[in-house]
């Protein structure tokens, strides 16, 4: 996908309640293959999608592996849409962004004490965020370990059902 971000993510309503995230905008989408053995190949660098946000690695302009990218933009949303910030601005080694060094040198307790982040998310929230975000594509979590991940699937049962008003102005914009 490439451009896995807030506004490319869409809320679709059920008829009965039930909702599920829909990604659209496939503008920066890529398409990957596998090897023989099933891992990825690395896509040709063909230029940045239009965010701050992007992963380190596409900053080398070399072949990259587009999951993985995916999945450092999955957490990278994931954080600014638990705490309403960003972690940092920008990976660019040209911006030089304070929060970003921080990031880069493991310093998250400082990162986010700074920020008055320290108490705002659940110990399984930042791991969820931080192995989606390694620095190391290699080493980073892919999108099916994310859906593995215990933030996701251990905890209380999710809620998939909106009360029936707000479901009825979801279908008809003007009631908001």
């Amino acid at each position: 996908m490439q451009d896995v971000s807030l506004e490319n993510m869409l809320l679709h309503v059920h008829e009965d309640g039930r909702w599920e995230v829909r990604i659209c905008d496939p503008g920066q989408a890529v398409v990957f293959a596998t090897d023989q053995v099933g891992a990825e190949i690395p896509v040709p660098f063909r230029g940045f999608a239009g965010k701050d946000f992007r992963p380190p690695e596409l900053y080398s302009r070399t072949p990259y592996l587009a999951s993985k990218v995916d999945a450092w933009c999955l957490g990278w949303s994931t954080f600014y849409l638990l705490v309403a910030r960003p972690m940092f601005h920008s990976a660019d080694p040209a911006v030089h962004d304070p929060d970003w060094v921080l990031f880069q040198r493991r310093m998250f307790t400082k990162l986010f004490h700074s920020r008055g982040w320290r108490n705002t998310l659940s110990h399984q929230a930042k791991d969820f965020i931080l192995r989606l975000m390694q620095i190391d594509p290699d080493q980073r979590m892919s999108l099916r370990q994310a859906l593995r991940h215990p933030w996701l699937v251990e905890g209380a049962e999710p809620q998939h059902v909106f009360d029936k008003e707000a479901v009825a102005a979801l279908q008809e914009p003007d009631r908001l």
